[in-house]
């Protein structure tokens, strides 16, 4: 049931929509988080690159759970797609950005959210189950600037699709970040996942929005001029 949430067909309108931005602007520096099992964004970004024959692009993929790297490897070496993505183990984030428990549930209960807003796992748990997404103490912290700075801050394209309570610091670190256009494509924007930020690219100037899909908790694909 998880991996049936988690995965996204390739055939959906939110793969057709990265898909076509990938091929048409040439992407070559992309970054996603939020690898899982590498059989959702994971697949049809590197598809994308493989199709448009861009076989000079980087693709960094960042997951947190060694486990689900490894099991993303697999299937995307089984998809003949290994040689189109870099999965990065570790944190998106500084380790020093995460909350405790007690630290999430301030902030989730601190947010008004809409009734059509999606929140994950029972309200006694929920912070707890959050939590447990992002620790892992051994693993290296503060990939996403990592990736950005990699591209000297000019990436082409950012897919953001981590846990449901890094959303919001995952796009203010794109943000405030980049220093060239890129295209910027959130995923699950009717979640409390993307839906603060999503609110913030309606009102920012700096955002031409270039897709919305309603695939499972609604996507946007923007292009930011910082």
């Amino acid at each position: 049931m998880i991996e049936d949430l988690m995965a996204m067909s390739s055939e959906n309108e939110f793969a057709s929509v990265v898909s076509r931005l990938i091929q048409e602007r040439s992407c070559r520096r992309l970054i996603e988080t939020g690898t899982y099992h590498g059989l959702g964004s994971t697949s049809f970004v590197a598809g994308a690159l493989k199709s448009a024959g861009l076989t000079d692009s980087k693709f960094f993929s960042i997951e947190v759970d060694p486990e689900n790297a490894s099991k993303a490897r697999k299937n995307l070496s089984a998809a003949g797609l290994s040689d189109y993505v870099t999965i990065i183990v570790g944190l998106s984030l500084l380790r020093s950005q995460l909350k405790d428990p007690a630290g999430i549930e301030r902030e989730l209960d601190g947010q008004k959210w809409p009734m059509e807003v999606y929140l994950d796992h029972e309200p006694a748990v929920r912070a707890e189950c959050f939590y447990k997404e992002s620790n892992f103490p051994k693993e290296r912290d503060g990939l996403l600037l990592d990736s950005i700075h990699a591209f000297d801050d000019r990436p082409d394209f950012v897919l953001l699709d981590s846990a449901g309570h890094l959303g919001w610091m995952e796009f203010r670190t794109v943000v405030d970040n980049a220093k060239g256009n890129c295209i910027l494509v959130l995923d699950d924007i009717k979640h409390c996942k993307h839906y603060r930020s999503h609110q913030e690219i309606l009102s920012d100037p700096r955002f031409k929005v270039l897709a919305v899909t309603d695939d499972r908790f609604g996507s946007i694909a923007t292009e930011f001029a910082p």
